[in-house]
């Protein structure tokens, strides 16, 4: 996307990041990463969760299979938050471009 109103390079490589991350992140980040989290949110589904440097959204997601019902994530990368908006929807989500 081209006008980003933040000067950062993250928008050079964000579409790589999107196709080696997916729509629920990596074999990593599922397996070890996002369990840890999971236990200190403890009950994502009576929670209301920030999430600041979403990417393309791919723990929020993950949040939302593990019961998670209202996420509001940001990233400063425009081009990752088009991309969670349009390629992956869902209304227990809602994103925005910041800083």
């Amino acid at each position: 996307m081209k006008n980003n109103k933040f000067d950062t390079s993250y928008e050079s490589f964000a579409l790589e990041y999107d196709r080696a991350t997916g729509e629920f992140g990596d074999y990593t980040n599922r397996h070890t990463l996002y369990p840890m989290f999971l236990k200190v949110i403890e009950d994502p589904g009576k929670s209301k969760i920030y999430d600041i440097g979403c990417s393309n959204g791919a723990f929020d997601r993950w949040l939302v299979m593990n019961g998670a019902r209202y996420i509001f994530a940001s990233d400063v990368s425009q081009t990752l938050i088009y991309i969670a908006e349009t390629k992956y929807p869902t209304k227990h989500i809602k994103y925005s471009n910041r800083d």
